[in-house]
């Protein structure tokens, strides 16, 4: 017997009731996660040097590069100001993507330090559709270019001043999301971090 009216706006509003409480359930974990990370953060006892190196013509770049930094207590440095990144352990590479590529100051940044380690990569965007085609694109060259594939990756929204789209992106949610996008990181290069002294245990046993 078919549903009445009256049942499924009942259905539906039950439904979307449930979708609210996931997200803010959701959220306030992410918020908890955030305000726990100084303390329960392995990176004290890692001895890591990361670098966060980053291009921003409006802001947005910048910003998501200072969350991504304040995860990981990595050193922070605009794409013009950066020195030699090979001696980091990890390079985190924060670019806007312009016309499916990195900008032309971190694209001579990248062609004028070869031979890069480890490192990771996130990208602002405000064209809305085409924008994570381009950021696709961008990361291909990228990972073309440094001969070997990021850790991880992340994109992010940004207010377009020609385009007017994505108005007040990145927002706090936005930045929140860069900053456990450093935690996953950190979490990542442990991991790689215990498998290479597992590794070299067995070769060396």
């Amino acid at each position: 017997q078919p549903l009445t009216p009256a049942e499924v706006c009942m259905v539906l509003y039950v439904v979307l009731g449930q979708i609210t409480v996931y997200n803010r359930v959701r959220g306030m974990r992410r918020q908890i996660k955030r305000l726990e990370w100084p303390r329960r953060s392995p990176l004290p006892g890692m001895p890591l040097r990361i670098l966060v190196v980053f291009d921003s013509r409006t802001g947005n770049t910048r910003k998501v590069a200072e969350a991504v930094a304040e995860s990981l207590q990595a050193d922070l440095s605009p794409v013009g100001e950066a020195g030699d990144p090979r001696g980091y352990d990890l390079v985190v590479i924060g670019s806007p993507s312009m016309s499916s590529l990195p900008s032309p100051a971190m694209r001579r940044y990248l062609q004028e330090h070869p031979g890069l380690g480890d490192y990771a990569a996130f990208f602002t965007y405000g064209a809305p559709v085409w924008g994570p085609v381009s950021v696709r694109k961008a990361l291909a060259w990228m990972e073309a270019m440094i001969g070997r594939a990021p850790l991880a990756t992340f994109r992010c929204k940004g207010y377009h001043t020609r385009l007017r789209t994505y108005r007040g992106r990145p927002n706090e949610d936005d930045l929140l999301s860069a900053f456990l996008f450093g935690v996953r990181l950190v979490g990542i290069v442990g991991r790689r971090s215990w498998t290479q002294r597992e590794s070299v245990t067995e070769s060396c046993g």
